[in-house]
């Protein structure tokens, strides 16, 4: 083949014959390559082994009773009400846990930012609209005739007692209790490679399966200042979505205690790196969430 061909100039002087032949070997290195082309095609197409065991963190309340308190207020007419009503929804729905209210919920999503260019949603949670507590109403005979008859006929006729049924109000009062805990606890990672911070920032909706609304929250009611005028938003971002939720581990002789704690939530804050007094402890101090009014 003319591809063989080697000519050599051969010279009687000469001691050496210099062949002009090339040295390189295409097969070297190549088993190199196959296992990195190997590792890569792996880590494309297998996710890398993380740990996503978590731990659950309990509600540190000072007052030592275990329980966290959220109330949420709904708008109408010009001002807020803490009532299922506004949103459509009668006593005797409210009385007998219909589905339309059952499949309501309030959602919880955590971000490990406030800023919301910068933000990662981190997990959420969901607390059931029939979690939050009853309290006793009277039966309007017009709404739940039935109810009030049937009521009327087995109550005694001296004192003159009314009609009553326990109705859902838009508070909750949420612990360790069985039945009372959905929402209560956070479930964390054990394993903090993946997020070494433990402050999270909460916002709130409510997903209103009657209507099929969504109704964004926010944490301070918007009301001008001196004036009771209800501002037409849009409001800040960071100053009016977020509580403040820090996880903490409690050290000591026992095991150690995985709790968290909630606080109010500023810009303010953010910058001087304050943390506000934590809220959500009694009744009259609870995490308060507000519907949000756009213009």
């Amino acid at each position: 083949m003319t591809a063989n061909r080697v000519h050599m100039k051969v010279s009687l002087n000469e001691k050496q014959i210099t062949i002009p032949m090339g040295q390189k070997f295409d097969e070297i290195g190549r088993e190199e390559l196959i296992k990195t082309w190997e590792e890569v095609q792996l880590q494309d197409n297998i996710n890398f082994i993380q740990d996503y065991e978590t731990t659950r963190y309990s509600h540190y309340n000072p007052h030592n009773d275990y329980k966290i308190y959220y109330k949420f207020l709904f708008f109408s007419s010009g001002t807020y009400h803490d009532d299922f009503n506004i949103l459509g929804y009668k006593d005797y729905e409210l009385a007998r846990t219909r589905q339309a209210f059952k499949k309501s919920f309030f959602k919880f999503d955590f971000y490990d930012s406030p800023i919301k260019s910068e933000q990662k949603i981190m997990f959420s949670s969901v607390m059931p609209a029939n979690n939050c507590r009853k309290e006793q109403k009277l039966v309007i005979v017009s709404e739940d005739p039935v109810e009030y008859w049937a009521q009327m006929a087995n109550l005694p006729p001296v004192p003159t007692p009314m009609p009553m049924y326990g109705v859902y109000v838009p508070e909750a009062i949420l612990s360790t209790e069985q039945g009372r805990n959905e929402n209560y606890y956070i479930q964390w990672l054990k394993n903090r490679d993946l997020f070494t911070g433990n402050t999270f920032y909460m916002s709130c909706k409510f997903y209103n399966a009657k209507d099929g609304r969504v109704i964004r929250m926010v944490t301070q009611p918007p009301i001008q200042p001196g004036t009771g005028i209800l501002e037409p938003g849009p409001y800040s971002y960071e100053d009016w979505f977020f509580y403040q939720v820090i996880l903490r581990v409690e050290d000591g002789p026992e095991p150690p205690r995985y709790r968290y704690t909630v606080h109010p939530f500023s810009s303010l804050n953010m910058m001087s790196g304050v943390v506000s007094v934590q809220t959500g402890t009694m009744v009259g101090d609870e995490i308060m969430f507000y519907e949000y009014i756009s213009a």
